[in-house]
């Protein structure tokens, strides 16, 4: 039934705010950057890097949604490369939930709330999953547009000043 994968982002928008996790003003924020980085990948990454380079203060809130499991060699990584986003004018604001990780991610989170005062940190007692670390991090964003950065580093941190260019 649902085959277009615009469709299956709104079904799952609306599952998220039928069971009162979300707000409709959050999923529609989360689905403009959605949509946004889906054209950005479309571009070639040529054009992409020239519109990176313009300084630009921007007014627009960004909370960046980072699940953790398991991630302690990359975590730090992401998170400072990810802070960086402040020296182009972006409010920011990471929202890091770590999923009951065996290794030590969490200790590796704490240390990073403690030296950054935008870090803030939350966490499962047991594993739920990635969809259930995504759910923790909208109830606890605060910015007005609201990213996801995964803390392996599969998207790039400087593809959000692009995005937020388009809005």
């Amino acid at each position: 039934m649902l085959k277009s994968p615009g469709r299956k982002l709104k079904a799952s928008g609306a599952f998220l705010f039928f069971m009162g996790l979300v707000t409709t003003k959050q999923i529609n924020r989360i689905f403009l950057l959605l949509n946004v980085r889906n054209n950005l990948k479309k571009k070639k990454k040529k054009n992409r890097l020239l519109c990176m380079n313009v300084e630009k203060s921007y007014e627009a809130d960004l909370s960046l949604i980072i699940p953790c499991y398991n991630e302690e060699s990359s975590l730090e990584k992401i998170v400072e490369t990810t802070l960086l986003l402040e020296n182009k004018g972006i409010k920011l604001e990471l929202v890091i939930v770590d999923d009951c990780s065996k290794d030590s991610s969490l200790e590796i989170a704490k240390s990073l709330q403690a030296k950054y005062s935008n870090v803030k940190l939350f966490s499962h007692d047991k594993n739920q999953g990635k969809g259930a670390a995504l759910r923790t991090g909208f109830i606890h964003a605060t910015g007005k547009y609201v990213g996801i950065q995964d803390a392996d580093m599969e998207y790039n941190p400087e593809d959000y000043i692009t995005m937020l260019d388009a809005i």
